[in-house]
Formats: C-alpha cells, sequence, structure tokens
C-alpha cells in the first residue's frame, strides 16, 4: 500500500484540493519542515499526473531485457563429500565447468541454491556434451563432479538427482509506478526448482519504506570540518521492486504485487516488454482506427488439428493424448504468432496459441419422418403356371423359348436371376400380366436379356414347376418385310437383318400379333430363315423386334437412403416405426377358405389388386382375387385375414401373397457384430488369382501371408510373407444383396508360390427386418462403412439397409428376408448432426477467442463481437469426421494498405479507365451509324483495326510511312536508328585523369573527391554482456542439399499448327507493280561492233521471292496444376554449431524420422560399447559407414546426414516443410541444441504440346541487267546475272549474307558435275544416296569427288548402318568427323570454320519444308533426311573432320581464301549435284526426291549450281 506521510514526524497533510501549486517562503518566517515535504509532494504530484497521461500504471518505461528458462538443468547435490560441506563451496562453483568422473558429461555452474527446508544444495547448470556414450542427456546419480583442477568435488544425490526448473531474469530497467519512475537492478529468481510444467506468474513485489540515519550512514552528513559534520539529517522515502513468484490469479487484491510474465503448463503466455501508454496512447489508437480501420500487418496463420491424439498413431493426429485430457468431441486451432491493429491497439502475440473448438455435434430430430421407398428392376410376365420360391429366394432360369407347355421349359438356357416378389399388373384370367422382380440376374455369354430372355423356369420340388412368359417389346427393325405362304423365308428391303437380329429372336410382322416368326437364322441383311412357315402372303409390312424389357434397373437397389445425412440414430426407442412388407404364406385350403393372424404389431392391409395373389399349388392356376374373397377382422382391424374361394377349392394348397403393416417393436433392427477370422489356402488350385473368403460383408482385410513351404503343407507363420498389397479386396457387397467377399490378384503381381493365410473380420447378421446406423455396435461413428456401387457412394449410416446375406456357400441365403413393398413409405424417428459456422476473432486486449454460430441445416456466419476483428471464418461439416477435410477454413482479409500499396491501384485504376474509354471510342465508332440520300447506312471505311503484327495494312511505299514495328510485342514506335557508341579511355593513370577532373573507382566514373572522417568514437562507455543470465541452447545452422525440390511432370496433347505473316506483306506491297522494285537502268550508251551500231545500257533490278520457315516449339506449357503431395527425396544436410558428442532426433514437419536418416562417421573412428556408437576423431567423413536411425555430432557439434523421404509413408502435402535436428525425443522446447531450417517441395503437372510455327518470309535477289537494241529501236530481251541475294535475318547468316562477286563456281559449267577439291570427303548423305543409284552413276559421281569406286565405298560403309536402318553412330562418326586438325589453322580460322558451320547446317535445315504448303516436313526416322539433320548436327558440335580440314586447305577466313558464304555453297552444290543425279536415274524416293527439290530451290535460286 501507498505510504502515508500524513503522521509524525513529517506532518504531510498536502490536499489536492486545495489546489496549492507553490509554497511561497517569507523573510523572518521559519521553515517548517512540513513545508520542505510538500514541496516534494506537489513537484511529484505534477510529475504523477504527466506520467499518467502518458503512461498507464506499472508501465515498463525502460525495459530491462528479461528472459525466462523453461529448461534450467538442475544437479542435487549431497550436504556433503569427502568431509567438506557442499554449501561452503557452491560460491566457488559459479561459473567453473565441471566433469562427472563417471558419464564424461561436462556442464558449466550458471547458479546454486543452498540447502533450504527439505530441499538439498542444487547446481544450475549448462551443459557442454552428451558424454562418452553421446547419449546421456545430464550427470548420473551418485556421481562425483570435480573441476578442472580438481580442487573441488561435490557429488550427486543417489537418485533423481538431475532434472528441469523455470529461471526468470530481468536486467535493470525504469518502471512507471504510483506516479515514480522507480528504477529496478537486474536481478533474477527461480520460478520452479524442481519442475518444468507449473502454473505460475512472476512478476515485482512493491515494497516502499522510509530510511533514517540509524539504518544508513551514508545519511549522516558528510560535511568534514564544519560543526554539523557526520550529525543526523533528513530521512529518506524508498521504493523497491523486488522479484516475486506467485499463484496464477493468487495476486488479484494484492495491489503491491505487478505481474510480468505468465506460465502456463510450462508455456510462457504472456510477458510486459513495452512501455503502455494511456490518454496518448488512446488517442493514437482512436486516429489509427479511424484512419486505417482494423487490419493486420503480420497475418495470423491458422491450422486445425485434433483435440485428441490417438495413442497408437504413427502420425501425430491431435494435440493431447487421453490421458492428458484429449477430447474427441473437440478440435484445436493453433494460432501462429502474428501482428495486428485492432481499434488502433498494437497487438503482437509471442507464442502460439491453441484455442480449443467444439466439434458440430449439435443434432436435430425428425419425428415420424418419411423415407419414401420406390424400389423397380422388375419384367412383366404372363401365362403364369404355379409360382417360384420367392421366400428363400431361390434361383430362376431364363430361356430364349416361350412356354410351349405348362410347367416346362423350353429352349436354350441363357441365364438365371433371383425372384423378391410378385404383384399383380394388369388383366384377368388367362391374360393377367404379373411384376416379378428379380436381382442377380447373370446371363450366359454371348446372350444379353433383352434381347434373349423369353421364358422364366423354376424347378418345384414336391409340386407343379413355374413357368411364365416375359412380357415382349416391339421394337422397329430398319426397312419393309415381305413373306409367301407355305414359305419359311422371309425378305426384306432396305433392311439390316445381321446387325438387327440374331437366331431365335421373335419377330413380329404387320400389326398383327398372330404374324410373330422365330429366327432360325440369318442369310444375309436382306434374307432370313424362319422356324415355320408363314399361312398366307405379304409384302412391305413393317417388322419389329420382340425384346424383353427390365423396368426400372436403375432403382434396383434396396438399400435405402434417408433424405438427410449424416444420421446419428434411427427410432432410438424401437417403438416409432412403421413399414408395409410383402409376405408369402404357403397354406392348405379347408373348403376353400383359410384364415391367418398377423404377428404381434402387425396388420394386413386393406385389399387392392397388387397387394394380394393367390397361386394354386395344386393345379398350377393363378386364383382371381376380388374385394369379396378378402376380409379383415380382429382387433385392431386387420389383424386377421380370412380368404374365401369358395368350396370348390376344397383342400387345394396355395400360395397366398400379402401386404403386412409392421409397426413399433415388430420392425425390428438387426445388428452386426464384427468377428474376426483367417482362412487358409493350402493347394496351388485354391490359392489361384482369386480368393474366395467364404463369407458375406466382410469389413477388412488386416493382412494376405505367404508361408515359405511349399504348397500342399500346412501354413506356417515363420518366415512368412506379406502379400497384401498383390490384391484387390472385394467386400461382397451389391447393391441387391451382400455376396461372398474375394481378393483378386492385380494385373502384373507374381501369384503365390506357397499357402496363403488370410487375415480378416466380418460381420454376422441378427435376426430382424433391416440395418441402420444403431446396427454398427462394435464400431465408432466414423468407422461405419461405405459401400460404392459405380460413382454412387451409399453411406450406409444414412441408410436403411434391407439387403438379404449369403451363406457361406454362396447359393442360399442365411434367414428368409421379407421386403417392403415397392412402391411404399418407412415411416421412423431419427436424428441427425448439423453442421455450424465458427469465428476466430481478437478484442483490443490481444485476446483471441472463437465465436460460434447456429448449428443449422443451412449455418450462418456468427456476428463479429464488438470493438473485435475477425481472423479466421471456420465451415464446419456436420459431425467432423476429418478436420483437414470437414473443416473448411477462410481467412478474412484484414490486409493493411500502405500508400505505396495505394499508389498501385491508382496505376491500375487509370490503365483501366484508359482501355475503358478505347473500348468504348472503338464500340462508338463500329456503331456509328452515316445515312445516305435514300436512308441506308454508308459503308465505312474510316475505321481501321490493326495489331501491329504485319505491314500489310499500312500503306508502306508511302514516303511518310515512316514507322517501326515491334511484331513480337505488337507495338508501333517512329523510325529510329539504333547506334552502339564504345567508350575508350584515353588516360590510362590516375594523375591524367585527375588532371582532366575525373576518377575511377572500380566500374563508377565520378568527379575527384576526397575521403574524410564523418564521425568515430574512441571510447567505449562500459562492457555490455549480451546473455547475461546464462540462458543459453546450442541453435547451430543446418544447410541442405538440395534445400528444394522442384519438378514438374508433363502430358503430352497433340501438336498443333500455327500459320503466321511474317515480313511477306510487307515485301509484296512494294512490289514492281508498285514501282518499288522497278528496274533502275544506266543511260543507253553506243557501241561499234564491225560497223554496226548498237546501243547498249545496264541496269539493276530487284525480285522477291516466298520463302517460308517452319520453327517447332517443342513443349509449350497449356495448363498448369499444383500437385499436392511431395515426391519421394533423398534430402542431404549438414549442420555446424551444435551441442558436442551428442545423439540428435530427426523431426520433419513434426514428425519423428530419424529411422529414416542415416549419418556419417570418420574413418578413424573409435568403437565402443554400444556398436552403432562411433566417436568421430577426426575431420576425414567415412561416407561408406551409416547408420540408419543414429545420429550424433562430432566433438566441434557437426553432423552430416541424409533423410530419405519416403512419399508412400509420410504423403505430407507439398509446400513450406521443416527439418529439424535436436536432442529432445519429442521435439518440444526443452531442447539444448537444435538446428531448424525449410525444405520446400513443390510439384506441377504441366500440359504440353508442339506448336509448329510457319512463317512466310520474303527473300529478295539484286541482279544486274543488260539489254541491248538496234538502229531500228528493236530491243533484245533483257538478259540478268544474279549479284546478291537477300535472306530474312531470322535465316541462317543474318542480312546480306550470300556474295557471288568472286565468281567462283563448284560446278563445271559445261558438265555440271562437281570439281575435283582437295579435302572433300565423301559425307553420310552421299553415301546413302550412292546405295540407291545404279552402278555406272555411283562410279561417276564418286569419281568425281573422290576418285573411290561405288564397290570400294558400299564395303567400307556397310558397317555403319544396322540392320534396321539406324546409323552406327560409334563406327561411323570417327570415320566421317574424327579427323585432326590442321596444326597451322589459327584461332580466327576455327572461328570462321564453326560459323560456317551453324550457316550451313541452318541452310539444310530451312530446305526442310513442303515448298507448297510451308509446313515443315519431319524426316521419318531412319530416312535419309533424318539420318543427314543428325549427320549435319553431329559434324556441327564437333570439331575436326575430313570438311574441316579442307576448310582449313583452302585458307577460309584468310585473305583471298574461301569464305564462310562460300563454303555453304559448296557444300550444298555438291549434295544437290549428288541426289539431283539419283533422282534422275529415278532411284530416289519421293520422299528424298522431294528434299532434292527443297535444295534446289533454296541453293541454286531456280539455276542449278548458282546462288
Amino acid at each position: 500500500m501507498p505510504t502515508n506521510f500524513n503522521t509524525n514526524p513529517y506532518y504531510d497533510d498536502f490536499t489536492e484540493g486545495k489546489s496549492f501549486y507553490r509554497i511561497l517562503f517569507k523573510p523572518g518566517r521559519a521553515v517548517q519542515a512540513r513545508e520542505l515535504t510538500q514541496i516534494q509532494t506537489i513537484l511529484q504530484n505534477q510529475i504523477k499526473r504527466f506520467g499518467q497521461n502518458i503512461l498507464k500504471e506499472s508501465s515498463l518505461v525502460i525495459p530491462g531485457h528479461s528472459a525466462v528458462d523453461r529448461y534450467a538443468k538442475y544437479a542435487k547435490l549431497t550436504s556433503s563429500y569427502n568431509s567438506v560441506d557442499t554449501d561452503d563451496v557452491l560460491e566457488d562453483l559459479l561459473g567453473v565447468e565441471l566433469t562427472g568422473q563417471t558419464s564424461g558429461v561436462k556442464a558449466k555452474v550458471i547458479d546454486y541454491e543452498l540447502t533450504s527446508d527439505s530441499d538439498p544444495p542444487t547446481l544450475y547448470l549448462k551443459y557442454l556434451n552428451s558424454g562418452t556414450s553421446k547419449t546421456q542427456s545430464g550427470f548420473s546419480d551418485d556421481e562425483v563432479l570435480v573441476n578442472s583442477g580438481s580442487t573441488i568435488s561435490v557429488k550427486t544425490i543417489s537418485s533423481n538427482s538431475t532434472g528441469t526448473g523455470i529461471r526468470f531474469s530481468i536486467q535493470e530497467g525504469v518502471m512507471f509506478i504510483r506516479g515514480y519512475f522507480a528504477f529496478f537492478d537486474t536481478q533474477d529468481i527461480l520460478i520452479s526448482k524442481y519442475s518444468s510444467t507449473v502454473s505460475k506468474s512472476v512478476g515485482f513485489k512493491i515494497t516502499e519504506s522510509i530510511i533514517t540515519s540509524d539504518e544508513d550512514e551514508s545519511l549522516l552528513d558528510p560535511a568534514a570540518g564544519s560543526y554539523n559534520y557526520f550529525a543526523p539529517g533528513a530521512d529518506r522515502f524508498k521504493i523497491e521492486l523486488a522479484l516475486n513468484v506467485r499463484d496464477i490469479g493468487d495476486y488479484s487484491s494484492d495491489p503491491d504485487f505487478i505481474e510480468l510474465a505468465k506460465i502456463e503448463n510450462g508455456e510462457l503466455i504472456a510477458l510486459k516488454r513495452t512501455a503502455e501508454y494511456n490518454i496518448l496512447g488512446d488517442t493514437l489508437a482512436r486516429r489509427t482506427y479511424d484512419e486505417s480501420g482494423n487490419y493486420t500487418v503480420r497475418p495470423y496463420s491458422l491450422e486445425v488439428t485434433n483435440h485428441l491424439r490417438t495413442s497408437n498413431s504413427t502420425i501425430r493426429d491431435g494435440i493431447y493424448t487421453s490421458e492428458l485430457g484429449g477430447n474427441s468431441q473437440l478440435y484445436v486451432g493453433v494460432i501462429n504468432p502474428g501482428k495486428a491493429y485492432v481499434l488502433g491497439y498494437e497487438i503482437e502475440d509471442i507464442k502460439t496459441k491453441y484455442i480449443e473448438i467444439p466439434k458440430s455435434r449439435d443434432t436435430v430430430s425428425v419425428n415420424n419422418g418419411v423415407v419414401p421407398i420406390d424400389i423397380g428392376n422388375y419384367i412383366l410376365i404372363e401365362g403364369v403356371y404355379s409360382v417360384p420360391d420367392i421366400s428363400s429366394m431361390s434361383t430362376v432360369s431364363l430361356y430364349n423359348r416361350k412356354t410351349s407347355a405348362a410347367g416346362s421349359s423350353n429352349g436354350n438356357l441363357v441365364g438365371t436371376a433371383r425372384p423378391r416378389a410378385l404383384e399383380y399388373y394388369s388383366g384377368s384370367g388367362s391374360s393377367t400380366i404379373f411384376k416379378l422382380y428379380l436381382f442377380d440376374i447373370q446371363m450366359t455369354p454371348p446372350y444379353v436379356f433383352e434381347r434373349d430372355v423369353k421364358q422364366v423356369y423354376f424347378n418345384n420340388d414336391g409340386f407343379n414347376d413355374f413357368t411364365s412368359n416375359v412380357v415382349s417389346t416391339n421394337n422397329l427393325l430398319t426397312g419393309t418385310l415381305n413373306f409367301l405362304a407355305g414359305s419359311s423365308v422371309i425378305t426384306g428391303s432396305g433392311t439390316r437383318f445381321t446387325t438387327e437380329l440374331k437366331a431365335n429372336n421373335y419377330i413380329q410382322i404387320g400389326s398383327s400379333s398372330s404374324n410373330v416368326f422365330i429366327v432360325s437364322n440369318i442369310v444375309n441383311d436382306y434374307q432370313l430363315n424362319a422356324t415355320y412357315s408363314s399361312v398366307y402372303s405379304a409384302n412391305g409390312l413393317s417388322g419389329y423386334r420382340q425384346d424383353s424389357n427390365i423396368f426400372y434397373p436403375e432403382d434396383s437397389s434396396y438399400i435405402i437412403e434417408i433424405p438427410y445425412s449424416n444420421i446419428k440414430t434411427v427410432d432410438p426407442t424401437d417403438l416409432e416405426t412403421s413399414y408395409y412388407t410383402r409376405r408369402v404364406y404357403d397354406r392348405t385350403l379347408s373348403t376353400g377358405n383359410i384364415s391367418i393372424t398377423a404377428g404381434t404389431n402387425e396388420v394386413f392391409n386393406a385389399f387392392t389388386s397388387d397387394d394380394y395373389v393367390v397361386i394354386n399349388k395344386t393345379t398350377g392356376a393363378v386364383v382371381p382375387l376380388y374385394s369379396a374373397n378378402i376380409s379383415l377382422s380382429g382387433s385392431p382391424t386387420g389383424k386377421t385375414i380370412t380368404l374365401n374361394l369358395g368350396s370348390s377349392f376344397g383342400s387345394n394348397e396355395i400360395r397366398f401373397f400379402t401386404t403386412v403393416y409392421k409397426t413399433n417393436n415388430a420392425a425390428d433392427k438387426k445388428v452386426k457384430t464384427l468377428t474376426s477370422t483367417s482362412l487358409d489356402f493350402t493347394s496351388n488350385s485354391n490359392a489361384t488369382a482369386t480368393l474366395n473368403l467364404a463369407r458375406a460383408d466382410v469389413y477388412e482385410v488386416s493382412n494376405v501371408l505367404m508361408s515359405a513351404n511349399a504348397f500342399g503343407t500346412a501354413f506356417a507363420a515363420t518366415n512368412s510373407t506379406d502379400i497384401t498389397s498383390r490384391y484387390t479386396f472385394d467386400n461382397g457387397q451389391r447393391r441387391t444383396h451382400y455376396d461372398i467377399a474375394s481378393l483378386t490378384l492385380k494385373p502384373g503381381q507374381p501369384s503365390p508360390t506357397g499357402p496363403v493365410r488370410v487375415y480378416y473380420s466380418y460381420f454376422t447378421h441378427s435376426a430382424g427386418d433391416y440395418c441402420s446406423v444403431d446396427s454398427y455396435s462394435d464400431l465408432t461413428y466414423e468407422q461405419i462403412p461405405s459401400f460404392k456401387d459405380g460413382t454412387k457412394i451409399y453411406q450406409l449410416r444414412d441408410c436403411i439397409d434391407f439387403r438379404p446375406v449369403i451363406d457361406t456357400s454362396g447359393n442360399t441365403f442365411t434367414t428368409p428376408t421379407e421386403f417392403p413393398k415397392q412402391t411404399s413409405f418407412f415411416t421412423t424417428d431419427y436424428e441427425y448432426y448439423l453442421g455450424r459456422i465458427d469465428k476466430i476473432v481478437v478484442n483490443p486486449s490481444g485476446n483471441i477467442f472463437y465465436v460460434s454460430g447456429p448449428s443449422s441445416l443451412t449455418p450462418v456466419e456468427p456476428t463479429t463481437p464488438e470493438n473485435s476483428m475477425a481472423l479466421f471464418v471456420l465451415k464446419q461439416n456436420p459431425y467432423v469426421f476429418d478436420v483437414k477435410k470437414d473443416i473448411d477454413v477462410s481467412v478474412v482479409d484484414n490486409r493493411r494498405f500502405t500508400m505505396r500499396d495505394i499508389g498501385r491501384i491508382e496505376n491500375r485504376v487509370k490503365n483501366l479507365e484508359y482501355y475503358t474509354e478505347l473500348s468504348l471510342l472503338e464500340l462508338d465508332q463500329k456503331v456509328f451509324s452515316i445515312k445516305d440520300n435514300e436512308g441506308f447506312d454508308r459503308f465505312k471505311n474510316g475505321f481501321v483495326v490493326d495489331n501491329f503484327t504485319g505491314h500489310a495494312i499500312g500503306d508502306a511505299t508511302n514516303p511518310d510511312y515512316s514507322i517501326s514495328m515491334d511484331l513480337n510485342e505488337g507495338y508501333i514506335r517512329p523510325l529510329y536508328v539504333n547506334i552502339n557508341v564504345p567508350l575508350k579511355e584515353i588516360c590510362t593513370t590516375d594523375s591524367q585523369r585527375t588532371s582532366n577532373h575525373y576518377a575511377i573507382t572500380g566500374n563508377t566514373v565520378s568527379l575527384p573527391y576526397t575521403n574524410e572522417i564523418f564521425i568515430q568514437s574512441n571510447v567505449a562507455s562500459r562492457v555490455e554482456n549480451v546473455n547475461p543470465f546464462e540462458v543459453i541452447k546450442n541453435v547451430g545452422d543446418i544447410q541442405l542439399d538440395p534445400p528444394a525440390d522442384y519438378w514438374f511432370e508433363s502430358n503430352k496433347l497433340p501438336d498443333i499448327y500455327i500459320d503466321q505473316e511474317g515480313t511477306f506483306d510487307t515485301l509484296q506491297s512494294d512490289s514492281a507493280a508498285k514501282g518499288t522494285f522497278n528496274t533502275i537502268w544506266n543511260a543507253w550508251e553506243v557501241v561499234w561492233s564491225g560497223g554496226v551500231r548498237q546501243e547498249q545500257r545496264t541496269g539493276t533490278t530487284y525480285k522477291t521471292y516466298e520463302k517460308i520457315d517452319t520453327v517447332t516449339n517443342n513443349d509449350i506449357v497449356v495448363s498448369k496444376v499444383i500437385i499436392p503431395k511431395m515426391r519421394s527425396v533423398n534430402i542431404n544436410f549438414v549442420a555446424k554449431g551444435l551441442k558436442p558428442n551428442t545423439k540428435l532426433k530427426a523431426f520433419f514437419e513434426n514428425f519423428d524420422v530419424t529411422n529414416f536418416c542415416k549419418g556419417k562417421y570418420t574413418s578413424s573412428s573409435t568403437l565402443l560399447s554400444d556398436s552403432n556408437v562411433y566417436l568421430r576423431t577426426n575431420d576425414v567423413l567415412n561416407t561408406s559407414v551409416t547408420n540408419f536411425g543414429n545420429l550424433f555430432t562430432d566433438i566441434n557439434g557437426t553432423i552430416e546426414g541424409t533423410f530419405n523421404y519416403q512419399s508412400n509413408f509420410f504423403n505430407l502435402n507439398t509446400g513450406e516443410k521443416r527439418f529439424t535436428l535436436t536432442d529432445s525425443p519429442t521435439n518440444s522446447d526443452d531442447s539444448e541444441t537444435i538446428a531448424s531450417t525449410i525444405f520446400i517441395s513443390s510439384g506441377e503437372s504441366r500440359q504440353v504440346r508442339n506448336e509448329i510455327v510457319s512463317t512466310r518470309y520474303t527473300y529478295s535477289t539484286q541482279e544486274q541487267v543488260y539489254e541491248n537494241r538496234n538502229s531500228s529501236g528493236q530491243s533484245s530481251p533483257p538478259v540478268s546475272t544474279i549479284v546478291n541475294t537477300y535472306l530474312p535475318s531470322s535465316d541462317l547468316v543474318s542480312t546480306t549474307v550470300i556474295n557471288n562477286n568472286n565468281n567462283w563456281n563448284p560446278l563445271d559449267e559445261q558438265t555440271n558435275a562437281v570439281k575435283s577439291t582437295t579435302g572433300l570427303n565423301l559425307g553420310l548423305e552421299d553415301i546413302r544416296v550412292l546405295e540407291a543409284a545404279d552402278e555406272s552413276i555411283q562410279n561417276n559421281l564418286l569419281a568425281a569427288t573422290t576418285g573411290a569406286s561405288a564397290a570400294t565405298v558400299k564395303s567400307t560403309t556397310v558397317s555403319y548402318f544396322n540392320n534396321d536402318g539406324s546409323v552406327k553412330w560409334d563406327v561411323l562418326s570417327p570415320a566421317l568427323f574424327n579427323s585432326s586438325w590442321s596444326s597451322g589453322m589459327g584461332a580466327e580460322a576455327k572461328n570462321q570454320l564453326q560459323s560456317a558451320k551453324d550457316s550451313y547446317v541452318d541452310t539444310i535445315k530451312i530446305g526442310l519444308k513442303d515448298a507448297q504448303s510451308g509446313t515443315y516436313a519431319e524426316p521419318e526416322k531412319g530416312s535419309i533426311l533424318a539420318d543427314m539433320v543428325d549427320a549435319l548436327n553431329h559434324w556441327k558440335d564437333n570439331p575436326g573432320g575430313p570438311l574441316d580440314n579442307f576448310i582449313s586447305a583452302t585458307n577460309m577466313g584468310e585473305p583471298g581464301g574461301m569464305s564462310v558464304t562460300d563454303l555453304a555453297i559448296h557444300l550444298s552444290a555438291s549434295l544437290v549435284t549428288v541426289a539431283g543425279a539419283a533422282s534422275q536415274a529415278g532411284t530416289l524416293d519421293p520422299d528424298n526426291a522431294k528434299w532434292v527439290n527443297m535444295m534446289d530451290n533454296i541453293v541454286t535460286g531456280n539455276q542449278k549450281g548458282r546462288v
């Protein structure tokens, strides 16, 4: 409590209400001690008012840095050792390093506690290693500890000597308290000596006191030499702040305690560390909120996980085990720290928070809920004789002929089925039609039900066999039919007998149902033979094939879905269910009468024709029924039914089909009991591809084991192999019944080689009518199975299941089952779970909590509490089976916008406005209407759209057409010339540069400058300990290789072809027709020849040619999809700066992956008692010594190893994943050493395709033109000679590349043969052509080039090719390309050579396209074209070879030598000549001939041998 100074002897009676602000002293008046005290009080009051305006009470003004060591390692010592009292030496041990004499563990003493009460003397330590074993976390019990000089020895107690406590430390600072700015010094305190899981608050205890000179001699007058020396003076008021520990909440009424930190269960959840502003803070917060509202600076992140962690889980799927209070009804929102401003107040969290939220388990009840039943899959039958065994659902036979004799089958057996109900449909007497409901229909291939089934037959044991005909549906045949009386031949016109009919089909001709024939065989589309002849003739009649229809096959399932999902329970009282069921009675009449009484809570339904059917088993006849034949009686009415057929029926046996209404407990639920068993397959014959498990409704297969011994012996579990993954499991569920389960061997999997044992569990069904969610008593709600029927999935917890169960034989059903009436209702009570939407919000105090919305079928978001900011919206599906899938987390966008962000938005808005205005302008021009005199719209020709990808739209010939066009970007710009002017520095020394008034520093040119010291400090204030409290943890640095795994999976789509215009449209517009490329003539010159006067002139003309360039862009990405799961990868790691000689655990996203890691040890390791442990004694790694699961640091705290991530085991999502090495076995914060880093996994599935782009270019030639005319003015045709050829810049050599002014021609002008040239050897393409040519052409060509004969070449090249025609590059490459380079060839010549190669190869590739379509002609693999391209590319990329030597010999690149262009012309002409000769001989295939023509066009410019 604040000190009261208004007491003796101070009498400080200052009262703020009197408004005194100064004490005014006067002469002659004695000064009162009270007045001197009040002076201080008045001033202090002013300071207090100012401070309270700025700061909140107990705010840290100068915060002292604080630290919480939640894992302070302690060692309890004996009270004495070697006759020395331990308390006497503890102070001497502070800061000393101790070594355990037994464990070898080393530790530094950072604090101690003397003996107190029942606690022994205790040291607090920082461990420096893990002992000689590398696995020990502290000193051993009963161990002697000595310092480095062995001068001090202490000993730990005999049991539980080591553990972890919690310490709190704070450095000096200033706190605003009770109007004073109170100083506190550096101090620390033990929050818990021997536990790290306590819940405590630590803070300052305020102590106010008055100190007199009797207590502190420093208060005596120090004025030596004066009469008042050492005299007592005034007292002092003292405020002391000392650390104090309290239980949480134990200080609420204590005004002298100020909380600094709060710890719950060992976790730091609150820490006071900054100044807290009062009114000023409120003002700043209000302004911030008014200006910016609520927003986040560093967004919070949320992960949802289970509250309960299953104890047997190998994956960390929850937070708390059941022993720690884990609750399956809750889930946890794990919120990582973030920073936000709420109502302008800064909120910054320092710790991950765990918000416990209830799962959406609220339910709503439905009373007398109606579940509709609508079951189909029936056929219509007529001519019914007798009745099948429907109660037992025994198999009936299906035949392809209609009944010829009642009670007898007819035709071929084509399939089987099981009946489950018989109902009246229509008609009477012999024309009565019934609905026969079938399931488990099995057809014998190739028969199909609709085309082949005509009769249903059942062999009754003891009375008449059942027969009936399936009512047919006529399907119109194509064309018309004709037949003659007395003939079985039926012909057709426009018919398709072979596709629409087959043998034993029934066909009706015409509208009369009496004209029905059975097909005997099909002759062709227009003729067939029937099984019997017609009695009359007819022509041009329509024909119909009679088919058998199954009605509503999609509704065959006896799984009835309840209208709502996530059903919690059905009829929990077992008294509120009612439905109609079909029941069959076998009875013997008494004088034509019979009475039947229904069971408890059952009544018979009132008579309707489809509810009651009677079949006379004695005669096999259908007994017609009328309401007069049925009477209901009993209590309630309908309890008893009386059937009166008349005395004529005597004592006949009948089968009576009825409808019974079941209510209350008469509608009985089944109970499914889960039973575990095993089944052995010991012979090779029964352990085939399919294992029949002999049980229906199997829940799961635990495993499939294969014995090591051979078939024919008993299964032996020893050394057995788990082969579960080889099989596909079929649990036997069908939409109509529970069938036998089985295992089928997957394709490509090996068959078992020994006896097989299958462990599995299955359900047994109790007596009852149906199964529901309540039937699965042995399973949790989440474990209730589902059933997948095609694409439809039935969640059995949401269904009423009437399916019968087959017995172990697979032939009959375990118990007779009554099915519900096919079209009726199932009425019952049930409950179902509801969904809910929650919010997680934060308030200005920094509290983060959840707000629940109402549970509903259509849930809505709850309202965000006033003065709070929503962070996340959590949409929960009903029940929440999987928190990852059933909780949709949406982050509320509270993003902060800085002025830079707003500026970016402004720019985007401006761009949007600009393009919107432009679009509107274009639209206005488009819809603008100009009328002529007649009122019609005029043609508008002033609106032009140009995408700037070519010059076709612009008038390129206009002198004002001065634009440059970026064809790739679609931009136009003014004409410009881009000149690169290189700078060359004349000055070469610093003195020269200085005299010219500039300087160069590195790559920077600047004015001259000098260096001057801007600021310096020659003294230090004091030494500051950066870690004054010895809160030490070895935090290492870890490097991963690779640090990330980025991968792509490509799915190839079909190629697409793109045709685009290049510069062709530009040059085409500048054609000769426009005068752009007309001939430019010089003046006529007079030439006298032999006395004849002639005039001659010369000129220059340009000609343009179309050229199509095809480029294939391979693997263009069309779409991208993120791959959600990581792939398997090996991750190497190197960590340094860890605790030396320590065993570590590895964690990947909180999964313990130690057993998937292996470390590397040194070559000179010392083997200890643990055979898996090595000590590293030097820095040399031995990568051959590896060990999974054992990770140890060396004496320097370094570890190196590999983590093998296996995708099929962990199945983690891609993204950022944290890899951690720590000595904590659970990856908790109590580790002494840790290294952690992020590994990034990012996979992308790409759909790619090739784009073949064909671009139309133009190349032009410059020709010298000569024209003569005689004296009469008659001119001869001009003669032209090509001077230059201009190719587009994207082609083989940029701009003007081919210059023929030196008149060099590689071909002989007379013979058109290749000139003999030294060094020119034959290439692969020549060899291919020679093989296709005849002997004479081969010899001529070879003689012209190499002087060798064809036979010689063939004999030397036969081994260059494989049998399939592909090239043996390992043999051919040395022969063609690997000759040595000329020793005298200089660097410049070599560069010229490579340039020549590039130019020549590119020239050849340009020619590989179709001259007409411009489409790239991909050469067929193995063809001459493909081999040529391969050979050229190989030559281009490999130095040396005959061609290179030829270039060197011709002094290419040197003055007077061959140019790059000359080489291209020479080589191209050579190849064209060789291939052309073979083409003339008719021995070149069309594909090669096409290439020759293209090469001829490209290389020779349509003039053989010239360019």
